[in-house]
């Protein structure tokens, strides 16, 4: 049903539905919606609950925040073990999306603030599979020497769906009332699920191709693609039934050595300071903007425009020159010339706070393409690791870092500058130090 199946059996838009550039359309797609409906309410939610009465907004802000990144430390090992157990990405990433369509409507319809934290818990689970299983997906179907770029490529998606969020929800809400941002959420997540319903995963396709340099091959077992060069990925053989067998992927071994694989300790860290920045600038900037300057949702919503917009290349750029010159030198790079605009910040002048942000953002954003690309070489050096597995590793990093500390110190948004500098400081570092140039073995 799902292939649209034409005569002979063969599925109707067979080569572009497995291309790689389509499916790196429909990740790219997944995480801007996944994005896009977690940021919509970023512009409103301070002044909803302010509207309900509650006080601490700044906290209160911050703690649904915490639900969505509990959500995704409780879904990403799970959607990491179905995804390689099963060997599927198609199934969970469907059922991903429906989670977060029912997430919308409950946040929606959510009477009280503890069921929008029940809601929060549960984007985030679903934010997990879409995020582990479809960056997974594009690790199956690329090979090793388009790794950053195409991660890159798909991290657009993460780009513009958090500069449309803010803008889209504080002018939806301003015009038409709390309901109306989530509306214009469900549809986005109704296309999505279109699109990947019509996806066709590399292992599926190839059952219906002659020969294997007709597809991009990035997860073949004994084969690559012509281009491809450095270290050949396994894949687990199957049974006559089909059914796949996981022995080395489903044993505890390999998890082991991947948990004492150099870079995986590297890229952790790196997404856990990348993530200490990004939440903690979520949960302040709306009210520092409200607070300092008397903004309402609406024009908060616009300035994010202005301080996303530049991250909307900065992962395509980092991404090719991870692939050309390796992770580490990109990664410092990028963390190193984030660290002056955050201590810019400080002044409270706001043409220059939209230009600090926007080259904070621009260089930060920068940082996680040479870290997907880290992950990547683990699981090839590695026999028996998932990509989903390296990617789980990826995603919990990051949701761990959600710090809160904007209304809780007399001098909030102080604290928070030296706090980003601190954790961009800790990126070189850690880099410098420990990371090396293995990954260019797989370039």
């Amino acid at each position: 049903m799902s292939r649209l199946l034409t005569r002979g059996g063969r599925p109707w838009g067979l080569r572009w539905r497995s291309s790689v550039n389509y499916l790196t359309f429909v990740v790219s797609l997944g995480i801007g919606a996944d994005t896009l409906i977690y940021s919509l309410p970023v512009a409103v939610i301070p002044f909803q609950l302010a509207e309900w009465g509650y006080m601490d907004l700044s906290s209160r802000t911050g703690w649904l925040l915490f639900a969505f990144a509990s959500g995704i430390c409780i879904g990403t090992p799970l959607a990491a073990w179905l995804s390689e157990r099963y060997k599927t990405r198609r199934l969970p990433m469907l059922a991903a999306i429906v989670a977060l369509i029912g997430s919308i409507i409950m946040f929606m319809l959510a009477p009280n603030y503890v069921l929008l934290v029940v809601a929060r818990v549960l984007q985030g689970v679903s934010s997990a599979v879409i995020w582990t299983v479809g960056v997974a997906l594009i690790c199956d179907a690329v090979p090793p020497n388009r790794v950053g770029q195409q991660m890159g490529t798909a991290l657009i998606g993460l780009s513009l769906g958090s500069v449309a969020g803010p803008p889209i929800g504080g002018a939806l809400y301003a015009k038409y009332g709390f309901y109306a941002p989530f509306y214009f959420g469900v549809a986005l997540a109704m296309l999505d699920l279109v699109t990947r319903f019509l996806a066709i995963e590399p292992q599926d396709a190839r059952k219906w191709v002659n020969h294997l340099s007709q597809l991009p091959t990035g997860n073949d077992s004994e084969e690559k693609s012509p281009d491809a060069s450095g270290p050949v990925i396994p894949v687990p053989e199957s049974d006559a039934s089909g059914e796949t067998v996981t022995d080395e992927v489903g044993s505890q071994r390999p998890i082991l050595e991947m948990l004492r694989h150099r870079l995986t300790w590297v890229g952790a860290f790196n997404m856990l300071a990348y993530g200490m920045v990004g939440p903690s600038l979520n949960a302040t900037l709306p009210l520092r903007l409200w607070d300092v300057f008397g903004f309402n949702s609406t024009i908060v919503g616009l300035i994010y425009i202005a301080i996303v917009v530049p991250t909307c290349f900065s992962g395509i750029l980092s991404g090719r020159l991870a692939d050309k010159f390796g992770s580490k030198w990109v990664a410092i790079l990028c963390f190193a010339a984030a660290i002056p605009w955050s201590g810019l910040l400080i002044i409270p002048n706001l043409p220059l706070d939209i230009i600090c942000l926007a080259w904070q953002s621009f260089f930060l954003n920068g940082c996680v393409s040479p870290v997907m690309r880290d992950f990547f070489t683990v699981a090839i050096e590695i026999k028996g690791v998932g990509f989903a597995h390296v990617y789980a590793i990826f995603n919990m990093s990051y949701a761990i870092g959600t710090p809160n500390m904007y209304d809780h110190l007399s001098h909030g948004w102080l604290a928070v500058c030296i706090f980003w500098i601190a954790c961009t400081v800790s990126g070189v570092l850690v880099t410098f130090i420990f990371s090396d140039q293995t990954e260019k073995g797989a370039a």
